[in-house]
């Protein structure tokens, strides 16, 4: 998907079929991220998704 309103036309269709779908927005992010923030992603099964640093990179990155 492209833009935020194909992100959009998306959900409504999954929604409007009775499908379970997920959205998600990205808030924030340092380094080397997949998406940029404010990226919106569409995902057909909802699932949680951690990710993070080790506690050795921790101090670094938030400096």
């Amino acid at each position: 998907m492209t833009g935020r309103n194909d992100v959009w036309d998306a959900l409504y269709e999954a929604w409007s079929s009775g499908e379970t779908s997920g959205l998600a927005t990205v808030v924030r992010t340092f380094g080397s991220a997949p998406r940029p923030a404010d990226s919106s992603i569409l995902n057909g099964r909802p699932q949680q998704a951690t990710y993070g640093i080790s506690d050795d990179d921790a101090p670094s990155a938030w400096a």
